[in-house]
């Protein structure tokens, strides 16, 4: 770390006891002064550099344990650590990044929706017993009533379904009532029982679900491989995204009576799913190319290349994405332990999920 330009280094015998329970008898500290200019390039620069920082933990066996941005609280030399590099006013190199200006967004319009409303089913919830699992707050005896809830107004059903995404998925994790929310959601939508902007919001939650999966394998494929193990999904992410898996099919039937801000969307769930989504390629080909030099015409054209299993061409895309989109959650997106397919498509996920919720009314 030293070498690579960072100004202070620090190592101590592993203070964190699960740090040690994986065998991982020391911590290595590094601290970059910065400073990095403000806006988005800066974000870009940092970003950059601490991809750097995990490439070489990873040549030595390493992995990232997390990190900080923010105010400098004094150096690394007050803690005395039993290794330490001091190199003042020594800054690691920035790689360099392209500018790329983002194109246009796009149509993510939610109509026409020509879809007759009809009443949501009245066993909805049934036959789960609700009592029985629960969610990020305890149990899930309440989700039946929150259902109900939210489809009684517009003013109901964002409030519900943000605090219903919060019970179901917080901080990307999943529970025991995940998967059986998730399909009740999507219950409501093959019922024709949602407007266009519900759907879209279902749409969402449906893809963040099936996302957490893999998501957990790209934090964990770096110490995953230093202890010589396969990368290990959360608690409960493997069976919601079965579960999303299973439900998406209709989903994806619906696409001629979906609005284009709708169809985007599902262009990113049959990638997830490339081989349920292998019957629409032609007709996301066709989103991709009547939308072509927008940002809802580069998802679509990356859908495609997901779900043809062209990994190398989707992560070439997927890269041009990520230099543009200014919304998009960081992660290493040049760590080589991650398939290439899975990493273009976090990049589809997110920034779709980025746009859509810049872009609704």
């Amino acid at each position: 770390m030293a070498a690579a330009g960072f100004g202070e280094v620090g190592a101590c015998p592993a203070p964190k006891q699960h740090l040690a329970s994986l065998g991982m008898s020391w911590e290595v500290i590094v601290v970059d002064d910065g400073p990095y200019p403000c806006g988005m390039a800066g974000l870009r620069q940092a970003d950059a550099v601490e991809r750097r920082a995990r490439a070489i933990a990873r040549a030595h066996g390493g992995f990232w344990c997390g990190g900080s941005t923010g105010p400098k609280y004094g150096s690394l030399e007050q803690s005395a650590p039993p290794i330490l590099r001091l190199s003042p006013g020594s800054r690691p190199a920035v790689p360099p990044l392209a500018a790329a200006a983002a194109p246009p967004p796009g149509d993510f319009a939610l109509t026409p929706d020509t879809q007759p409303l009809r009443q949501a089913p009245p066993d909805l919830a049934s036959p789960v017993n609700w009592a029985e699992l629960s969610h990020a707050y305890g149990t899930a005896a309440d989700l039946p009533a929150r259902f109900s809830g939210m489809l009684r107004s517009d003013r109901d059903w964002g409030e519900e379904i943000g605090e219903l995404a919060g019970c179901l998925l917080h901080q990307g994790s999943c529970y025991p009532s995940t998967a059986p929310a998730l399909t009740v959601l999507a219950r409501l939508i093959t019922a024709d029982a949602l407007t266009a902007a519900r759907r879209r919001d279902v749409y969402l939650l449906l893809l963040t679900g099936a996302d957490c999966w893999r998501d957990d394998l790209i934090l964990d494929a770096d110490c995953a491989a230093a202890l010589a193990r396969p990368a290990r999904p959360g608690a409960w992410a493997g069976e919601v995204r079965e579960a999303v898996g299973g439900i998406v099919p209709p989903l994806l039937g619906r696409w001629a009576t979906e609005p284009p801000g709708n169809q985007v969307t599902l262009a990113a769930l049959a990638a997830v799913f490339p081989r349920h989504g292998e019957g629409l390629c032609d007709l996301i080909a066709a989103l991709a190319a009547k939308q072509a030099r927008t940002q809802a015409g580069a998802y679509a054209h990356l859908a495609c290349l997901l779900i043809a299993g062209d990994s190398v061409a989707a992560l070439a895309a997927a890269r041009d994405i990520y230099g543009w989109h200014d919304g998009l959650t960081a992660f290493d997106i040049d760590n080589e332990l991650v398939e290439p397919g899975m990493r273009a498509e976090r990049v589809l996920s997110d920034a779709v999920t980025a746009t859509v919720a810049v872009v609704r009314p």
